[in-house]
């Protein structure tokens, strides 16, 4: 049996618990926080799928690489409508926008809502997904195929782009900006950006109902150009916090050097200090014995002097006396 993949927040998930789910502009955040593994989570391919029943519902599927092995996961793009304004649950605004897809144009007024389902390849959560969210009958579309090592966008790049282009029409205008121009749109401006690839089609078309083009924006372009204008201010950004990161580790080494300088110092003049008390105790110790040395000399001089003079004065007495003895004698 596989090992699993190692998890990854929002794309690689857990074999055995439930699909992730996230709003475009909460995954895009998300993976910037992991940008050190989402930067290396690679596109092989992007789907573009089409229900053939009901309300022949459109969405996207990215196959995706893990940086660390053979692993796959599945990212579902999914583009609904919040009928109620609020954050209620994909699914039941996905049937919403079904029930309300022949009203008219007012309904526009209600905010799109841009899911995203992520689930490790052979995962429970994956099973989920298909026989869930995703479980009307499908068919692809189109397939964008991405080989080239070096050419393929990461799934950064891909929630970079997911979340300009909500932003580009954050509401849901069934003649504009339903899930057939939300599809269409990412497909396509991944292909205009990362053009290394090889594309597929199917028989069935896409953007249709029953047959019948739906009128949808052409905005293509228009992403495009936001999408390269953020990235710019993406990589901008990360220029100017990498210049903060070095100004704040050049200012770091310069108090580390100006603490380390004083730390040398003190150290310095605390081994000086040492040295030089250790010098005194070892002169004092030499001192004292060359003083004891001379001392012992000067005592034996001094005993030596005192006994001569001892010697000299006694031998003057006993010269003394003996003179003193000499007439005596002779006048006897």
């Amino acid at each position: 049996m596989a090992s699993p993949p190692p998890e990854i927040r929002g794309v690689f998930t857990a074999m055995n618990t439930g699909p992730f789910i996230i709003s475009v502009d909460d995954w895009q955040l998300l993976l910037n926080m992991q940008a050190g593994q989402t930067s290396r989570c690679f596109i092989e391919d992007i789907v573009h799928y089409k229900c053939t029943e009901g309300k022949e519902h459109e969405f996207l599927r990215l196959q995706i690489s893990h940086p660390a092995g053979p692993w796959k996961a599945f990212v579902f793009c999914d583009r609904t409508v919040n009928t109620s304004n609020d954050n209620r649950d994909p699914v039941q605004s996905h049937r919403a926008a079904l029930l309300c897809s022949s009203s008219t144009p007012s309904f526009g007024n209600f905010p799109a809502m841009d899911i995203i389902y992520a689930a490790s390849a052979n995962s429970t959560a994956l099973k989920e997904l298909y026989l869930g969210r995703f479980s009307d009958k499908h068919t692809h579309v189109r397939t964008l195929t991405y080989n080239t090592k070096g050419a393929q966008p990461s799934v950064l790049d891909v929630a970079m782009l997911l979340k300009v282009t909500s932003c580009h029409a954050p509401l849901y205008r069934i003649y504009e900006n339903q899930c057939y121009w939300f599809s269409d749109t990412v497909y396509d401006t991944l292909a205009h950006l990362f053009p290394d690839h090889r594309t597929s089609t199917n028989t069935h078309k896409g953007g249709t109902y029953r047959s019948v083009d739906v009128p949808m924006a052409d905005s293509v372009e228009k992403v495009c150009a936001a999408y390269c204008s953020e990235r710019s201010a993406a990589e901008e950004r990360a220029k100017e916090e990498r210049r903060q990161q070095e100004a704040a580790l050049k200012a770091e080494r310069e108090q580390g050097r100006e603490q380390g300088l004083e730390l040398g110092r003190e150290q310095g003049r605390a081994e000086v200090q040492a040295d030089l008390k250790a010098e005194r105790e070892q002169g004092r110790e030499q001192g004292l014995e060359q003083g004891l040395e001379l001392g012992r000399e000067q005592g034996r001089a001094e005993v030596q002097a005192a006994f001569a003079a001892w010697q000299s004065e006694l031998l003057t007495r006993m010269e003394e006396l003996e003179a003193r003895a000499r007439p005596t004698a002779a006048s006897n």
